[in-house]
């Protein structure tokens, strides 16, 4: 597309950047309010659709930020001001997943952000196959004009493109029985400390997927009364 054309408009390393909207990869948090023009992403970051020489209207809005880790694509129509031609722009949105996901296209390359350029590197020796686990977090950004997820996978972080997390599918698990190694807070479903605590040694039943809220892991506690964090029992 030209400069003229429908772009994202948003803050990149302090700095404003433009980029094509066309074909762009982008995660919102759960329950979020969702404008197809004027939308905040997991991580926070604002992005706003703009384009000086186009009418622009909402063609088509399929999302539905309750279903976490659903994936569907927006449609604007854009019309030239002086012209009157029209097109169709459209971008994904990735609805945050809750639980851990798992990888069905044989293998996806996972990233590392270089320390001196800040810019994701492949790290080549260590990518993620057929069947991994990954556990998504809200931190999403677009680096470079590609979008880009951290992930937790064997509780490290890594990043993958968006894009190929949207091909992944749930994981899904029953109640198992862990015991918790030391006194536990329990959260809430926004990730706040409530009242309650687990002491230590104490066996609980927990759901065995892995919950994310934020950038943190969780455990559910099998009666949905609440979360602990999994190092609270796996270390």
């Amino acid at each position: 597309p030209s400069d003229k054309a429908p772009q994202v408009e948003f803050q990149e390393d302090g700095k404003d950047t433009k980029l094509p909207i066309n074909g762009q990869y982008f995660q919102v948090a759960r329950g979020a309010k969702f404008d197809p023009l004027d939308f905040t992403a997991s991580d926070g970051t604002e992005y706003k659709i703009t384009a000086p020489d186009y009418d622009l209207s909402v063609a088509d809005n399929p999302v539905d930020t309750s279903k976490a880790g659903n994936s569907s694509t927006v449609k604007l129509d854009a019309t030239n001001k002086k012209t009157g031609k029209k097109m169709i722009v459209s971008y994904t949105v990735l609805i945050s997943p809750k639980g851990e996901r798992q990888l069905v296209n044989g293998w996806d390359p996972q990233y590392y952000l270089d320390s001196e350029t800040h810019l994701p590197v492949w790290a080549s020796g260590s990518n993620l196959y057929n069947k991994t686990k990954v556990l998504p977090t809200s931190d999403t950004k677009i680096i470079d004009g590609t979008s880009y997820t951290k992930v937790k996978q064997d509780g490290k972080n890594t990043l993958m493109k968006t894009i190929d997390l949207v091909n992944t599918k749930p994981v899904t698990g029953g109640t198992v029985t862990k015991t918790v190694m030391h006194k536990a807070v329990v959260y809430d479903d926004k990730g706040k400390a409530t009242s309650k605590t687990i002491p230590a040694f104490k066996k609980i039943k927990v759901n065995s997927v892995h919950q994310s809220i934020g950038s943190q892991s969780y455990y559910e506690l099998a009666d949905n009364s609440g979360y602990i964090k999994v190092g609270n029992i796996d270390g």
